[in-house]
């Protein structure tokens, strides 16, 4: 059965505590069950990275940032930061 992974309280699958790929990382979608589709939060450092250049050949892939800014590298080497515009949510007495 899935231990239903948090991501507000993660638990850390795996650490690298090497700059400038000093990040933590814990793989939410096996945590919750998932064979086909892989699902990673990580925590990386201002200014690190999780690899040095990371794409697929065979598959899409999604980026969700949940705090900060991040620099993307396109194929052409070219990189690209995002700035992110926080959204809040509105209370309400609705579930």
């Amino acid at each position: 059965m899935p231990d239903e992974p948090n991501i507000h309280q993660p638990e850390w699958d795996a650490e690298m505590p090497d700059a400038p790929f000093r990040a933590k990382a814990m793989r939410a979608g096996a945590h919750a069950g998932s064979q086909e589709l892989g699902a990673t939060l990580y925590e990386i450092e201002a200014g690190g990275a999780i690899s040095p250049y990371h794409f697929h050949h065979a598959n899409e892939e999604l980026l969700v940032v949940l705090a900060g800014s991040p620099e993307v590298r396109t194929p052409g080497g070219r990189p690209t930061t995002f700035r992110l515009h926080e959204r809040r949510r509105r209370r309400t007495d609705r579930p």
